[in-house]
């Protein structure tokens, strides 16, 4: 049995509430309204750019959260 390969899709928020990710290996681009559609639109453009052999890829969402200073935090 062939073990699965992961696609990891970096996740940020436009100013528009748009969503985007970008894999780097392979190079892929999404972009969607809200996370459940991401996930739909990962998948999709893994089965456009490796046909047939998508099954054996996951596509993983992963947000980047920005952190801010908190109230008593100086920098």
């Amino acid at each position: 049995m062939v073990p699965m390969r992961e696609i990891t899709f970096e996740v940020e928020q436009a100013r528009t509430r748009q969503l985007t990710g970008r894999s780097s290996n392979p190079k892929l681009r999404i972009d969607a309204s809200n996370l459940e559609e991401l996930q739909h639109e990962a998948r999709d453009v893994l089965i456009q750019h490796y046909g047939p052999a998508h099954v054996g890829y996951r596509a993983r969402l992963r947000r980047r959260v920005k952190l801010m200073p908190s109230a008593g935090e100086h920098r």
